[in-house]
């Protein structure tokens, strides 16, 4: 499995925004970052299949969204894909 990235500060700042009197242990937090990585490697690897399909080197924001279709269930993908058409847009207003 690739190297692990530490996502604690923002799995606690979420925590914080949601639940500002919840705390959360060391263990909790590591089993979280794994959580996420596990997430987001999924996601990349999905997503890579899907440019590779389509006979593309580069990964495409389409291709997140239907990774995310794939990976996560019901409302939960309805929810990502917002999420990556309000990313993708940010990122498109940034480079005009």
């Amino acid at each position: 499995m690739p190297h692990e990235v530490s996502f604690g500060a923002y799995i606690y700042a979420t925590l914080k925004d949601l639940h500002s009197e919840t705390g959360m242990t060391k263990g909790a937090m590591k089993t979280m970052n794994s959580f996420v990585n596990l997430l987001a490697l999924k996601l990349a690897q999905n997503s890579l299949e899907k440019a590779q399909m389509a006979d593309r080197q580069t990964i495409q924001s389409k291709d997140i969204m239907i990774a995310a279709q794939q990976v996560f269930p019901g409302e939960m993908a309805k929810h990502a894909r917002s999420e990556i058409q309000k990313a993708t847009q940010k990122y498109q207003q940034s480079k005009a």
